[in-house]
């Protein structure tokens, strides 16, 4: 006699290899059918390979999906709402995504937010629908406009709803403020106003005071060069990291390892970052691929740049994100802030849920560590020529030196700014830390064993910023004679500089 509890592990495994190329969402009766009516009572959330899709209504039962199944309903809307694709061949569309992502995507048919027209076609259920703007209303508001743009930014860099304007502009004078939908007006109004921009559903900002973009920072690969060795010959080659390749913030396995959530409407993401020198330098932190399904539908005539809440699981500290749609980043002002203090190699976890972003520290991995300390910002170096990067050297030596147990990046900003008695861009302070000598153990650093190395080796660093420029023209690496003859004639060019300004 059979063992029942077998026939029906069995079952179930044929159901889930019958599911597993479905390009939609399942019932627990599609799912199951043969496994009750084989006398086996088992509930479909028993079995820790099917998950919830999306919960059921008056309408539509509860909708499952396999484990290895990755809902695509928000990344098609968001397409059909950015005009990227037009709700033709789904199964197309289903398949281009699985090519992507290297992930198999299904689509939930019970999610309110897209049905299909008697064509077939796919499109979203509800679209934003704004009121017509009388004439004299909008010359009034129109009027208004200078002392609203006025009174926004001193109120602080948080993003406006429209209720909000709403109210400043009641405050202001603007007579149609106690009508009824009054902001359904101010919205139309602000989508006319290119002084104004929509970072959101219902945020919005001043358009000159948008937080910056990430900006593009060159970084090198510092030369080791042994005397007499021309073998063992390390050649500086620059590289420029470009933030929009994703290059420098997420390598393939972090990329495999975005676990995926939530129901077809609420959709939830996390994913591990090993931070590089450029996502601490630029503040920022790349969105895989397969992640993007989390973004929030666009809202008519909203900008690429949205912004969204986050909290900085550490210490609790709520924060505004932006997320650069084009680049597929996470940037601004206070994320920036948060990733200047870590240190390359650390991993952070971004947990995306649909009403907030938590990020927290989650390790460090010492090889990345060991990748990118040899990494400086020439900008930051070229700014200590002429005796300054010397002076924060022997000051952050005697700093180092006064602490057996080593300090971490913080307490060393705070110690050489006091002992400096004015303020250091944590970049500059980075930049000495690796280019002059220091020693890194376990998140602290420590001093130069020999002084008198760190010097030179400091000294060399400074020089190959002068060299840049003219290394920048050559596509070749350049040998080691040709390296010293450029090394000679930037010296030179600059001694020129020098005698200019003393003249």
């Amino acid at each position: 006699m059979n063992d029942p509890l077998d026939e029906a592990s069995l079952l179930i495994d044929e159901a889930v290899k019958r599911l597993r190329p479905w390009q939609r969402t399942f019932t627990e009766q599609e799912a199951l059918a043969a496994v009750w009516d084989a006398g086996h009572d088992i509930p479909i959330q028993s079995d820790p390979r099917f998950v919830l899709a999306q919960e059921g209504d008056g309408k539509h039962p509860r909708h499952w999906r396999l484990d290895s199944h990755t809902l695509a309903n928000n990344r098609l809307l968001n397409d059909l709402l950015a005009g990227k694709w037009d709700g033709r061949d789904l199964e197309g569309k289903l398949a281009a995504l699985d090519a992507e992502d290297q992930r198999h995507y299904v689509y939930c048919p019970t999610d309110p937010r897209l049905e299909r027209n008697k064509q077939g076609i796919l499109e979203p259920a509800e679209r934003e629908r704004n009121v017509i703007l009388p004439h004299a209303m909008k010359a009034e508001l129109d009027t208004l406009e200078p002392l609203l743009l006025e009174r926004w930014p001193a109120a602080g860099p948080e993003p406006w709803t429209v209720r909000s304007i709403t109210g400043a502009l009641n405050q202001l004078g603007w007579h149609d403020a106690d009508r009824p939908n009054a902001w359904l007006y101010v919205r139309a109004w602000l989508l006319g106003r290119p002084q104004v921009t929509r970072v959101g559903q219902d945020y919005w900002m001043p358009a000159d005071h948008l937080p910056q973009n990430t900006r593009r920072t060159r970084l090198q690969v510092m030369p080791v060069r042994t005397p007499g060795n021309a073998a063992a010959e390390d050649r500086a080659t620059p590289e420029d990291f470009d933030p929009s390749s994703g290059r420098a913030a997420l390598s393939k396995g972090d990329e495999n390892q975005v676990v995926l959530g939530g129901a077809a409407t609420a959709p939830q993401a996390t994913w591990p970052v090993k931070l590089r020198t450029i996502n601490l330098l630029e503040g920022f932190l790349h969105v895989p691929s397969s992640a993007r399904g989390v973004y929030p539908p666009p809202a008519p005539g909203e900008s690429n740049m949205v912004v969204l809440r986050g909290i900085w699981f550490e210490d609790s500290a709520h924060c505004w994100l932006w997320l650069d749609r084009e680049k597929h980043r996470l940037y601004g002002p206070d994320l920036a802030e948060k990733l200047a203090w870590l240190e390359a190699g650390d991993i952070v976890r971004v947990v995306w849920a649909p009403d907030i972003i938590v990020i927290r520290i989650a390790g460090h991995d010492e090889e990345v560590q060991g990748e990118e300390s040899r990494l400086v910002d020439l900008e930051e170096l070229a700014a200590m020529r002429g005796g300054l990067g010397e002076s924060y050297r022997r000051s952050l030596q005697a700093i180092l030196q006064e602490a057996p147990e080593g300090l971490i990046f913080a307490e060393i900003v705070k110690a050489l700014r006091e002992r400096q008695q004015h303020e250091i861009h944590r970049g500059t302070i980075r930049a000495l830390l690796y280019s002059g000598g220091f020693v890194r153990k376990d998140h602290r650093w420590f001093p130069a064993s020999d002084t008198r190395a760190a010097a030179r080796q400091l000294r060399a660093a400074l020089l190959e910023t002068l060299v840049q420029g003219e290394q920048a023209e050559s596509t070749q690496p350049l040998s080691s004679s040709d390296h010293q003859r450029t090394r000679i004639r930037a010296i030179h060019k600059r001694l020129a500089e020098i005698v200019n300004v003393l003249r």
